[in-house]
């Protein structure tokens, strides 16, 4: 072949690989030796893509012409060899050429000249990105089609599962008995013919288990929220699992078994953990996502575990470089509450008293922009705060609710809330508290707070929530009590800390005019206080709220809570919202409660939930809930979860991880704090044929305002956007995303011309002016994201 020819078929695949590979940004001249998971993604998008064989290898010859001509032109080049072991090895190379290509050499070209459309940027080679190095990958097999949903059966828990190389050697308990799965065959290589909404089969290849005999591990004698099984032997995990059925059940089951998802919704339950091989050196008890970038902000309580030996309790995480930062801090951070600003910056407001060599951080007001060398003490507030709730307003101002003013339950509550101008930074404004909302939920801590499109606030805790006017302290309107739970009625469960649940809203569509659908899930018993023992709560909740008609001010409840039965139990979960609208839970345990062991360092939480779920809002109630892949990695207490800027789930943290009580397979961490990065890949994100791939947007919009979004298919140029959203950078502890909020763009499409124009959101009510991540859709597949900042008219 001519080496133009293979130049622009090198161009083509870069851009896909690019995309596919999470992070994987290549800046000009830097070669990417990638390992197993980036391998097997890159040999399969070319058999996708390209061919069914690995027939039309490229020489060392020619590779070097192809690598000196790309970057002449200003793009990237990427070498997909299988590992560093086997790098030099020729015959390893992906194919990069097919006469088949649906693309002219000049439309790849064109591709390849334009940076984001495959996260590349000109200039220097960077050395750290200079290399990835990992283990050799598994082959990559071929997959079965996808099987039904079984309906009536509800196994119990799987043994199988996904387990990186370089995790620590598995614990095994007392696993389950297989569930059905539908695992996938992965023998062959073979290329797929997919419809645009055929979702891909295949994730992420795993490597294989760590091979030495597993120790045994026993949980205690009191009674499990599992079924209990004989010993089984430890085999070889397939490279994903696609499951079929829920998780463990709790010991009070729900009385429906669990439902098939609707026809119309279903998907390949495709999806997989990834362990990162690089640790964070910060426990992420506190994690924000930095916004206008692809780093995220840790915070901590003091510990002497990190694996650099530093005694920092802040740094930050660039998921490009896999680069950790360490960051200084002026007072403690622990138990801080946090949000994003206006600017870009991240505020945070609160903490914990004198520890460790750090100052008394209760009344502190920092900042940390991206670049700095750590957080700046900015003012104090009029109040200490412990567990408090930071929630940025419409007009750019900044809203601190709740906490205790000492450490720990019996400690003075707050009876004010605080409101603080970034732009008049010397003090804040005071608004009491309802105190009959104060005295029936008494500590009021992590209050779930979402400032609504009128500009009003939803605020719920424990088990108690109102509608207020955030400006002058009004509470305008209770809301609805807890509807007598499916699963275990009599049970009063509790959502606020240490019967810690999670919140969020869901994505506010012009369609049903922003209506505001929220939901809450999990928590525990309220007697799990005085009985550790007992089953964590296994119910979700969602409520949609219509906004008053004029003259009248009466908020719509429309019925009130709708409560649905999840897959399984969980106390301290958290949940993340895709860009397709549809909700992850993750991380957690069955049994117990968030914090500190009475003997002090241990862990209260026990069982820990592997499972993810998955949460899909529009098809029918009951039909709602379907369980996912497992993690190998226990997060319990102190643990986060965040989405990214490619549509995957940044997962990680928990520092009361030592000694876990469970019957199943896991891998433990070697000290009891945990500082392994995990990626949740979801299924839709395999859709590589349907996913939209954005060619040019504009940087900054206004409100209201109207603007064009030019793109392509990250495969298939034939794909039509059906959809754009704006997506809020996240900041989590305690199992609440203070900042997580989705709006969906009003759309005019043009298919042929490939051009969206849309309109932004209509108020400051609707979407607080701040950077978003814009992200397309084609059905629920979504692209990788740009960032627009919203800001207010001049």
């Amino acid at each position: 072949m001519s080496s133009s020819t293979t130049a622009a078929a090198l161009i083509l695949f870069t851009t896909i690989l690019a995309v596919l590979t999470p992070f994987a940004r290549a800046q000009t001249g830097v070669d990417l030796s990638v390992g197993p998971v980036f391998y097997s993604v890159a040999t399969f998008t070319c058999q996708t893509q390209y061919s069914s064989t690995l027939a039309d290898m490229i020489s060392a010859e020619s590779h070097a012409g192809i690598k000196d001509q790309c970057i002449s032109l200003g793009g990237c080049w990427v070498l997909a060899a299988q590992g560093s072991e086997e790098s030099g090895n020729i015959s390893n190379l992906c194919p990069l050429y097919s006469k088949n290509s649906t693309m002219s050499g000049t439309t790849q070209l064109d591709l390849c000249n334009t940076p984001h459309a495959f996260l590349c940027e000109t200039g220097p080679a960077v050395a750290d990105l200079s290399v990835i190095t990992v283990n050799p990958p598994s082959p990559l097999r071929k997959s079965p089609p996808p099987k039904k949903f079984p309906k009536k059966k509800s196994p119990s828990p799987h043994k199988k599962w996904h387990h990186h190389k370089k995790s620590p050697p598995l614990k095994q308990g007392k696993p389950d008995p297989p569930i059905n799965l539908n695992s996938q065959d992965l023998s062959s290589p073979s290329p797929y013919s997919l419809s645009p909404s055929t979702p891909v089969h295949s994730p992420p290849t795993a490597t294989s288990p760590h091979h030495s005999p597993p120790h045994n591990h026993h949980a205690p004698s009191k009674k499990s929220p599992l079924k209990k099984a004989s010993e089984s032997s430890i085999t070889s995990p397939p490279p994903a699992t696609a499951v079929h059925a829920p998780p463990p059940k709790a010991k009070t089951p729900p009385p429906h078994p669990f439902p098939a998802p609707p026809t119309p919704l279903e998907v390949n339950l495709t999806s997989a953990y990834e362990i990162l091989p690089q640790k964070s050196e910060v426990v992420a008890v506190h994690m924000v996502h930095i916004p206008g970038t692809d780093t995220y902000l840790y915070m901590e309580r003091p510990s002497g575990y990190h694996p650099d030996g530093s005694h920092n309790i802040a740094g930050s995480f660039d998921l490009v470089s896999r680069v950790w930062t360490h960051l200084s801090t002026p007072s403690s951070l622990f138990c801080s509450g946090h949000s994003v600003m206006s600017n870009g910056s991240v505020v945070i407001m609160g903490g914990h008293i004198a520890n460790a060599g750090f100052a008394d951080g209760r009344w502190g007001i920092r900042t940390f922009s991206n670049g700095d060398s750590g957080l700046i003490n900015v003012t104090n507030m009029r109040y200490p705060r412990w567990y408090p709730t930071v929630t940025l307003l419409p007009d750019e101002r900044v809203m601190v609710m709740g906490g205790t003013q000492g450490v720990g339950a019996g400690t003075a509550g707050n009876p004010y809330y605080e409101i603080w101008d970034p732009r008049v930074p010397a003090t804040t404004e005071m608004y009491q508290v309802l105190p009959f909302f104060l005295s029936t939920v008494k500590q009021n801590y992590y209050p779930f707070n979402f400032v609504l499109p009128t500009g009003d606030m939803f605020s719920f805790c424990a088990s108690l929530g109102w509608i207020l006017n955030p400006y002058n302290g009004t509470y305008k309107q209770m809301l609805p009590f807890r509807p007598t739970s499916i699963v275990a009625p009599g049970t009063s469960w509790i959502t606020q800390y240490p019967y810690t649940g999670t919140s969020l809203m869901l994505t506010l569509t012009p369609a049903n005019n922003y209506a505001a659908d929220i939901m809450i899930i999990g928590g525990q018993n309220v007697n799990a206080n005085r009985d550790l023992s007992l089953t964590a709560c296994s119910e979700s909740l969602r409520i949609s709220i219509s906004y008053p008609k004029p003259p009248s001010t009466w908020y719509n409840y429309n019925g009130g809570w709708e409560i649905e039965a999840t897959g399984s139990p969980r106390v301290m979960p958290d949940s993340v919202l895709l860009p397709n609208g549809v909700v992850i839970l993750l991380n957690g345990a069955m049994e117990g409660l968030a914090g500190d062991a009475a003997s002090g360092g241990g862990s209260r939480a026990f069982y820990p939930n592997f499972f993810a779920e998955m949460y899909q809002p529009s098809a029918p109630s009951g039909q709602r809930w379907t369980s996912l892949s497992r993690s190998q990695i226990p997060r319990l207490y102190h643990s986060g979860a965040l989405l990214t800027t490619n549509g995957t789930i940044l997962v990680s943290g928990c520092d009361r991880c030592a000694n876990v009580v469970t019957n199943m397979t896991y891998s433990p961490a070697p000290v009891k704090a945990e500082y392994r990065n995990e990626i949740f890949y979801p299924p839709f994100w395999y859709d590589f044929k349907s996913k939209p791939l954005i060619l040019s947007w504009p940087q900054e919009v206004t409100y209201g305002q109207t603007f064009n979004v030019t793109y392509t298919g990250l495969q298939d140029p034939s794909i039509v956007a059906s959809a754009a959203v704006m997506v809020a950078p996240g900041s989590v502890t305690h199992s609440f995303n203070t900042n997580q909020r989705t709006i969906q763009l009003v759309m005019i499409s043009d298919p042929y011309s490939k051009t969206l124009t849309l309109t932004a959101p209509p108020t400051a009510n609707h979407a607080p002016p701040q950077l978003y991540m814009l992200f397309l859709l084609n059905g629920q597949a979504y692209s990788t994201a740009v960032w627009v900042k919203l800001v207010p008219a001049s």
